[in-house]
C-alpha cells in the first residue's frame, strides 16, 4: 500500500536526520487521499499542527475549500503533506521553546524525501503554500507568489513533469483576497487538464516504478530578471523555452491541448518551460523579452478562427519590433503552431514565420493542422503522438546549434525620398488633359451631345431616389425592436434546438432571447437563466451585427463581442439569420 511505502519514506528520512543533527524528531506523516489528483504541499509544521498531530488546521482547510470547490473537487479527495516533517524551534531567553526559520541544509535533507514522495502519490497538481515551499520544489530561490501574475509552472521530478500552482499560505491576512483572483483566472485552465485522461486509472503498484527512476536534476520553471545572482555560465548552461499563447483561451481551443502535450515532452527531456498567455498575462513586455533573452527557442502558438494570426499575437509581435533589443532575437529557432478550424493555417504560419525572421530570429519546427475542437484533439492518439514527435524534433534542433548562413530578409532596408507634390501636380496635369480628349472625342460621336447630357442627370437624379428610399427603408428597419428583427431575419432550414441569450452591457433593457426550434423562433427582450450560448457586447457593436456590417464570427475574433457556452452556435449564426 502507498501508506505504507509513505511510511518507509518517513522513516528513512528520520534516520538521516538523526544521524546528522543527533536530535530525536517526531515527523509528522503525509495525510489524505494518497490516489488523488491534488497535493498540497506547506514549508513546516505549526506548534497547534505539531500538538494536534496535522498537516494543516482545520480553520487554514476551510480557507482553502473555495479553490477546490471551483475545480469540483473536496478536501478530502487531496493529499496534504509538509516540505519540513516538524517544526523547526529554537530556545528563546525565556527558555520556550518557540520557531524559528528553516536553515538549508533543513532543507537539503527533506527535499529528497518529498520528490520520493511526490513521485508515489503522482499528482496531476500540486498546490504549494509560501514562498519557501514554491522557491524549493521549483528550484529557483528566487521566486515570489505573485497572485496577480501568471504562476501556473511546470516543473520536472524524477523523470516526471508535474504542474504547480503557488498560493500563499493561509494564516496569511491577504490570502482570501488573492485566492479570489486565482480562482477567476486559473479555473478553467486547471479542470482542463485535470479532467485530462481523468478516465485512466492509476496503478497502485506505481510506487515500484518510481523507485526504479533515475533522478532527474531540478530545472526552473521560469527565469528571474535578476541576473546578478546567477553567473554567465550557469545561465548558459540552463535550456529554457519560452511558450508564448495567442489565443483567447477558451476551453474547446485545440492549440491548449497542444501546449500541454509539448510541454510535457519538452520538460521530461529537461527542458524548463515558461508559458505566456496573452489574453491573461499580466507580465511586462520588459519581463518577456527578458525570458526570451535567455530562451534556446520560442514556441508562438494561435488557433485561426476565420483568418489571419488574431490581433493579440499580432499586437505581441509589434511591441517585439519596437520595443525589442535584435539580440534578444538573433538566431532564436521558431516552433510556429497554428491549428485552424477550418481553413488558412498555411498562410497564418507563412505570417509569423516572416514576422520571426524579420525580428532576427530563425525557423525551426512548424505544426500545422486543421482540427474542429480540442475534444477531437484529446481522442485521437495517433494525432497526439504526431505532437509528440514534433516536440521532440524541435528538442534534437536546438540541442544541435547549427551554424547559420547570412539571409537577405536580414538586409536592412534603404528607403528613398520621393517628391510627393510633384508627381501630385505631374498627375494632375495629365488626368485634365485627358479627361479634355475624352470630352472632346465624346462629343465627336455623340450628334446630341446637350440631350446625352440632361439623359444621364436624369438618370442619375432617379438613382438618387432609389437609393434615398432604400436608406429610409434600412433606417425604419433599424428603429424596430431586436426581436422583431431577429424574427424577420431568421432563415433556418435545418434542425436545431438551442436558446441564444444575447446581453447588452451598457443598455441591459435590450437584452434578447432567442429560442430556436427547428424552422420557429420565439424572440423576446429578457434574461434566462440557463442557455446553449451568451452573446455579451455593447449597443453599438450588437447593431453593427444586426445591421449586416459586421459578423458575428468576425466580431468575437476582435473581440467586439465575448460569448461562452456552445461556440458552434456563433459560428452558424450568419446561417441562422440573414442580417
Amino acid at each position: 500500500m502507498k501508506q505504507d511505502k509513505i511510511r518507509e519514506i518517513f522513516n528513512a528520512c528520520a534516520t538521516e536526520l538523526r544521524e546528522k543533527t543527533n536530535e530525536m524528531q517526531d515527523l509528522i506523516l503525509g495525510e489524505g487521499n494518497t490516489d488523488g489528483d491534488i497535493m498540497i504541499i506547506a514549508e513546516f509544521t505549526s506548534a497547534k499542527e505539531e500538538s494536534e498531530h496535522k498537516n494543516l488546521l482545520n480553520h487554514e482547510r476551510k480557507k482553502i475549500e473555495p479553490l477546490l470547490k471551483a475545480i469540483g473537487y473536496s478536501y478530502e479527495q487531496v493529499y496534504t503533506t509538509h516540505l519540513l516533517k516538524y517544526r523547526p524551534c529554537r530556545t528563546n531567553k525565556d527558555g520556550r521553546l518557540v520557531s524559528r526559520a528553516a536553515r538549508k541544509e533543513e532543507y537539503s535533507i527533506f527535499m529528497p524525501y518529498l520528490k520520493k514522495e511526490i513521485a508515489l502519490i503522482n499528482p496531476k497538481l500540486i498546490i504549494t503554500l509560501g514562498n519557501r515551499t514554491l522557491q524549493q520544489v521549483t528550484g529557483d530561490d528566487s521566486l515570489l507568489v505573485k497572485p496577480e501574475e501568471d504562476q501556473l509552472f511546470i516543473v520536472s521530478i524524477q523523470g516526471k513533469s508535474y504542474k504547480v500552482l503557488p498560493l500563499l499560505h493561509p494564516s496569511q491576512k491577504q490570502f482570501n483576497s488573492e485566492l479570489e483572483i486565482i480562482i477567476q483566472r486559473e479555473t478553467e485552465r486547471i479542470m482542463q487538464f485535470l479532467n485530462t485522461n481523468k478516465s485512466k486509472e492509476k496503478k497502485i503498484n506505481n510506487e515500484e516504478v518510481v523507485e526504479e527512476k533515475v533522478d532527474v536534476p531540478k530545472k526552473r520553471m521560469f527565469q528571474k530578471i535578476q541576473l546578478g545572482k546567477k553567473s554567465e555560465e550557469s545561465l548558459s548552461n540552463e535550456k529554457c523555452i519560452t511558450m508564448i499563447y495567442g489565443g483567447e483561451g477558451y476551453v474547446d481551443d485545440p492549440v491548449l491541448v497542444a501546449l500541454e502535450r509539448i510541454s510535457h515532452v519538452l520538460t521530461e527531456l529537461g527542458v524548463t518551460m515558461h508559458r505566456i498567455d496573452l489574453h491573461k498575462s499580466k507580465a511586462s513586455m520588459e519581463t518577456i523579452l527578458e525570458y526570451m533573452s535567455k530562451s534556446i527557442g520560442v514556441v508562438l502558438a494561435i488557433n485561426v478562427e476565420w483568418y489571419g494570426i488574431g490581433y493579440r499575437m499580432q499586437e505581441f509581435l509589434d511591441q517585439c519590433f519596437y520595443r525589442g533589443d535584435k539580440a534578444v532575437f538573433a538566431n532564436v529557432p521558431l516552433f510556429g503552431m497554428v491549428i485552424s478550424r477550418k481553413a488558412y493555417e498555411f498562410e497564418a504560419y507563412t505570417h509569423l514565420l516572416k514576422s520571426w525572421e524579420y525580428l532576427g530570429g530563425v525557423e525551426g519546427i512548424n505544426l500545422l493542422a486543421s482540427i474542429e475542437s480540442a475534444a477531437a484533439l484529446e481522442t485521437n492518439f495517433e494525432w497526439l503522438f504526431g505532437i509528440d514527435k514534433k516536440a521532440e524534433s524541435f528538442f534534437r534542433l536546438i540541442q544541435q546549434k547549427k551554424g547559420l548562413l547570412p539571409r537577405s530578409g536580414k538586409i536592412e532596408k534603404v528607403f528613398v525620398e520621393i517628391p510627393v507634390a510633384d508627381v501630385r501636380i505631374e498627375a494632375q496635369n495629365l488626368s485634365e488633359a485627358i479627361g479634355e480628349e475624352k470630352r472632346t472625342a465624346d462629343k465627336g460621336i455623340i450628334e446630341n451631345y446637350d440631350s446625352y447630357i440632361e439623359k444621364q442627370q436624369e438618370d442619375i437624379h432617379q438613382l438618387g431616389s432609389l437609393f434615398k428610399q432604400k436608406l429610409s427603408a434600412e433606417t425604419i428597419k433599424g428603429e424596430k425592436p431586436w426581436p422583431e428583427r431577429f424574427k424577420e431575419s431568421y432563415i433556418n432550414k435545418g434542425n436545431i434546438i438551442a436558446k441564444i441569450q444575447i446581453v447588452v452591457e451598457d443598455d441591459p433593457r435590450e437584452n434578447t432571447v432567442l429560442e430556436l426550434n427547428n424552422q420557429n423562433i420565439r424572440a423576446y427582450y429578457g434574461q434566462i437563466g440557463e442557455s446553449n450560448v451568451v452573446i455579451m457586447g455593447r449597443k453599438t457593436n450588437l447593431r453593427r451585427i444586426m445591421d449586416g456590417k459586421l459578423t458575428m464570427q468576425r466580431a468575437f475574433m476582435t473581440g467586439e463581442i465575448k460569448a461562452k457556452g456552445d461556440f458552434t452556435l456563433l459560428y452558424k449564426f450568419e446561417g441562422l439569420f440573414s442580417l
